[in-house]
């Protein structure tokens, strides 16, 4: 598995796993907002294919905020 950062071509997977682990998902809009505006953002690969991803926001040195956190449930 790899972790690495999140590039726009990885904005659709990321979508469909936010769409299939939570019922009420955050759109594509938004995601797309907190990648522009700054927020952290990694995904999990494994063979090139991404099965989840975080996304959080650093509020001061060593603290921080999880704003989305999911994994393929497959």
């Amino acid at each position: 598995m790899i972790i690495r950062q999140f590039t726009e071509r990885d904005f659709k997977r990321i979508y469909e796993i936010e769409a299939m682990s939570f019922e009420n998902s955050y759109g594509n809009d938004i995601i797309l907002k907190l990648y522009k505006i700054g927020s952290g953002f990694l995904v999990a690969e494994i063979n090139d294919y991404v099965v989840g991803y975080i996304i959080f926001w650093i509020k001061q040195e060593g603290e921080g905020h999880i704003i989305s956190l999911a994994v393929d449930k497959n």
